[in-house]
């Protein structure tokens, strides 16, 4: 999730902000994991997983007929096509 929120352009902060609510949230340790994950202490950024191993792991969250598309493999491009279509559709109205 951090790389994925890294890579649509949250800062380390929001990124802090949206993990800050979970029952266990530690910020010392999201800090640490969030700079690490966002290549900032370890000198590799990483990216999220893709579509097929998100599957594969069952992490794949309530899939619609975007995400079931043959030429989807990646959250990022489900991101990027979603938001384009939903700004269209607000420029509908």
């Amino acid at each position: 999730m951090t790389a994925f929120l890294h890579k649509v352009g949250l800062s380390q902060e929001e990124i802090l902000s949206f993990f800050s609510g979970s029952p266990d949230f530690r910020k010392d340790l999201a800090l640490y994991q969030i700079e690490h994950i966002t290549g900032e202490t370890s000198g590799t950024e990483y990216t999220n997983p893709g579509c097929d191993l998100m599957k594969t792991n069952g992490i794949c969250y309530n899939p619609d007929n975007l995400c079931k598309a043959d030429w989807m493999k990646h959250p990022l491009s489900y991101y990027s096509v979603k938001k384009k279509k939903d700004k269209e559709e607000s420029d509908e109205e």
